[in-house]
């Protein structure tokens, strides 16, 4: 009898370290939970930091149109000074070819000062 009240003793000891303790239940409950909202809060923030990164992405869109749009006017400038110099080559090959023509007539001007040739 002795032994069966032991035995006995001992199964509820067994059964009882089998279950864990309704508090420890309850933690545990609560940091479930607790997991929960923080999965909600990090969604949340997630969503936030996907939407900051798309603004980024459209921000950094607009300024890359922007470059470009410059690049555009950059290579329009240029093309420009371009065009112009070489104007200004043409001018300037004009007038010494203009100015060797005068110093060369200018002689044939001063041995003829007295009339045509054929006077």
């Amino acid at each position: 009898m002795h032994l069966e009240r032991h035995e006995e003793q001992i199964e509820t000891i067994l059964n009882h370290l089998d279950e864990p303790p309704l508090e420890r239940i309850e933690h545990m409950e609560d940091k479930i939970e607790g997991l929960g909202k923080g999965q909600v809060i990090i969604q949340r923030d997630f969503d936030k930091l996907e939407i900051e990164l798309q603004e980024a992405r459209t921000q950094i869109a607009g300024f890359q149109r922007e470059q470009i749009r410059h690049d555009d006017e950059i290579i329009l400038a240029r093309v420009k000074i371009s065009t112009l110099e070489m104007i200004i080559e043409d001018f300037q090959v004009r007038h010494w070819s203009d100015m060797k023509s005068l110093l060369d007539t200018i002689p044939e001007l001063k041995n003829h000062k007295g009339g045509p040739p054929d006077y």
